[in-house]
């Protein structure tokens, strides 16, 4: 079998195998944050599953769209027309949502007043990779967020160093360049490393936080990937650490 041919029959089982657990899957999009604060990123361990126990890009599930969202000052992506097309929530919403919500309010969900008084200009919000989670059959948009340093929710001014976290899916939050990569979860590693080439010129400065990821033939430390050759969507993955992911 050529290089070719194996790449293809990689193709058609992570395909396969995506669209299995899919159909099974209640949730169909999440979008993962990779938040950057006062100049450094910053990921979270995760206490719920998948990848119980290991450092994440924070994240979840995108909820069918609501009226009482903020105006979003951002470029629109393609995955926001289709999934909102489809009656969810813009995924730019989402990202900052579940990282304000996870980081900074308890995991308690955003009331309609503080959603109302949420000011994102001082955000920056860049789309990065998607990638489909072949083992949970979830399509997973990545974004990388710059908070300022101070922001208002509700009544109260949140300093971005400062984090209020859900104790429920959150334990430990650190910058990446104290974490051993050995215990970053299979997704948000390929996201890391994705984003040493897709957006390398806009965020140089952040590069040298990114720890190395050996990848080899599209196979990492306890995953595989391959590109969606056919409809340009992203990646597929493939984790294998099994025991990580109860």
């Amino acid at each position: 079998m050529n290089d070719n041919e194996l790449a293809q029959k990689t193709y058609d089982e992570l395909v396969e195998k995506f669209r299995k657990n899919s159909e099974k899957s209640k949730v169909k999009y999440a979008v993962f944050s990779i938040p950057i604060v006062n100049g450094k990123i910053i990921l979270a361990k995760r206490n719920t599953a998948p990848q119980i126990g290991l450092y994440s890009a924070i994240g979840g599930k995108v909820d069918p769209a609501k009226e009482n969202v903020p105006d979003i000052p951002f470029p629109m992506s393609g995955g926001s027309y289709s999934v909102m097309n489809k009656g969810y929530e813009r995924l730019k919403w989402t990202g900052i949502r579940e990282l304000i919500e996870e980081l900074y309010h308890n995991g308690e969900k955003l009331s309609e007043k503080e959603i109302s008084g949420l000011d994102l200009t001082r955000f920056n919000i860049e789309d990065h990779s998607t990638i489909l989670d072949t083992n949970t059959g979830i399509k997973c948009n990545f974004k990388v967020i710059t908070l300022p340093e101070r922001f208002i929710v509700g009544n109260s001014t949140i300093e971005s160093n400062k984090f209020v976290p859900s104790k429920r899916e959150v334990g430990d939050i650190s910058e990446l360049l104290k974490i051993d990569p050995g215990e970053i979860n299979p997704l948000t590693k390929l996201a890391l490393y994705t984003l040493q080439f897709d957006h390398a010129e806009k965020f140089h400065g952040l590069l040298s936080q990114i720890p190395e990821i050996k990848i080899v033939d599209g196979t990492g430390d306890n995953f595989r990937y391959i590109a969606d050759i056919e409809k340009g969507e992203g990646f597929y993955l493939d984790y294998w650490n099994q025991e990580a992911s109860k």
